[in-house]
């Protein structure tokens, strides 16, 4: 978990927002990770995940500056 920096591009924002990073050991559990905070029970409030619909291949390459 980490706080990232990043520009939402989703709409406009013309500032970059502070992200929570959530990286998780297995891959697999990214689209039940994504729908918990999605229906609040992390923290106690529904949280928006984002790039929880890419593959954990083409995420590795973008995050490694390969894509």
């Amino acid at each position: 978990l980490t706080v990232a920096r990043r520009t939402n591009f989703y709409g406009y924002h013309p500032d970059p927002q502070l992200f929570l990073r959530v990286e998780l050991y297995n891959p697999r559990a990214v689209g039940e990770v994504a729908s918990l905070l999605q229906a609040g029970v992390v923290l106690g409030q529904k949280l928006q995940p984002f790039e929880s619909h890419i593959s954990y291949l083409l995420q590795a390459f973008v995050d490694h500056g390969l894509a």
